[in-house]
């Protein structure tokens, strides 16, 4: 997730709908995560997005939904 919303960024995509099959990864980046959680760092990288000037939301999509995985 974190290297497709750096690449989107890179490219100047000023809007962004990440999908994500993964419920707590989706909890997770919309809601942020202590400093100790083990995946912290990542998960701020990603929180971080949100504040740039752009558009981007987060959603969660059941597996059977995700195009990408299918």
């Amino acid at each position: 997730m974190a290297h497709g919303i750096e690449f989107a960024w890179s490219k100047g995509i000023s809007t962004l709908l990440c999908k994500s099959d993964s419920k707590v990864s989706h909890e997770m980046v919309s809601s942020g995560v202590s400093s100790l959680h083990p995946y912290a760092a990542l998960v701020d990288r990603i929180y971080s997005f949100k504040n740039r000037q752009w558009n981007i939301s987060f959603t969660h999509t059941y597996l059977e939904g995700n195009g990408i995985t299918n």
